[in-house]
């Protein structure tokens, strides 16, 4: 109810922002969904000019960033950003990282989405390692993963040419093809040397995947109490049930990361488990 009021007074500069907060109290009242307010950060996302101009550069800091947010989406199944494995959309959603004004990367919106059926998890872990070993290996600037990243940049982040006039045009037009068939002729092409800042970033991650698992396996239990106490457990809504999911589905992933042999392990106990988690339910607690 307060989070309703506070989204109807609510005062918004642009008539298009007006509308989607409409929509948005729209879904609080109906459906009871749960609504997160996150704090505003001053920039523009991987698809504005400041990115287009680092990913040109072959800016070490800001892609190598970039595969440290994709090792972490990977563990969550975070699909709504960098779209690299096989199971995730293909285009991504490049709107979930933001550059500063000060030029700080910015990973936003993330989160952990779970399988609900062992099937489903068993295909999501086979994709997973897949990606795994493509990233680990000495020379794989050609792997499946890389090369739906590279489409995703190139179709979607504009090169700009420093032609005031020409680069309003090209934007406008980018602008109106991008949700279409994507502008691979005037969009930023990742060179290898790029590409190999990207792939380094997830290995920081993935060469310490073991020491990731034995600390978040030492603290579940905390974890998942902690993430408890921002819900009402509400009848029908099985919140609780769906965390304490999602916390062994995070180990899960970070076990098939871990080696081939875990990965092994962790897909045949899913099959005979066959653990059905329960989805997704908005449920008023008024």
């Amino acid at each position: 109810q307060t989070a309703s009021l506070g989204l109807e007074a609510a005062e918004a500069d642009e008539p298009e922002m007006h509308n989607y907060l409409q929509k948005m109290l729209a879904m609080l009242r109906t459906k009871g969904c749960p609504l997160m307010v996150m704090e505003f950060l001053d920039g523009a996302t991987l698809r504005g000019r400041s990115a287009s101009e680092r990913f040109v550069a072959c800016d070490e800091g800001l892609i190598r960033t970039l595969g440290g947010f994709l090792a972490m989406d990977s563990v969550l199944n975070n699909w709504d950003r960098l779209p690299a494995l096989r199971t995730w959309p293909h285009k991504g959603n490049l709107d979930n990282v933001l550059i500063t004004t000060s030029g700080e990367v910015v990973a936003i919106d993330q989160a952990l989405q779970l399988l609900c059926e062992p099937q489903v998890r068993v295909k999501y872990f086979s994709a997973l390692r897949a990606f795994a070993d493509e990233v680990m290996q000495a020379d794989s600037l050609d792997g499946e993963g890389l090369r739906r990243i590279k489409d995703a940049i190139r179709n979607q982040v504009m090169k700009w040419t420093g032609d005031a006039e020409k680069d309003a045009e090209l934007q406008q037009h980018f602008v109106n093809k991008q949700d279409k068939d994507g502008n691979p002729d005037f969009g930023v092409p990742l060179a290898d040397v790029a590409s190999g800042h990207l792939l380094d970033g997830v290995r920081d991650i993935f060469s310490k995947i073991a020491v990731v698992r034995a600390e978040f396996v030492a603290n579940k239990t905390a974890f998942v109490d902690n993430a408890k106490e921002f819900f009402t457990e509400v009848e029908g809504a099985r919140q609780f049930e769906r965390i304490e999911a999602g916390a062994s589905f995070i180990e899960e992933s970070l076990k098939v990361l871990e080696s081939e042999e875990s990965y092994k392990n962790v897909l045949q106990e899913t099959l005979d488990q066959s653990i059905v988690h329960p989805g997704r339910v908005y449920t008023h607690s008024r």
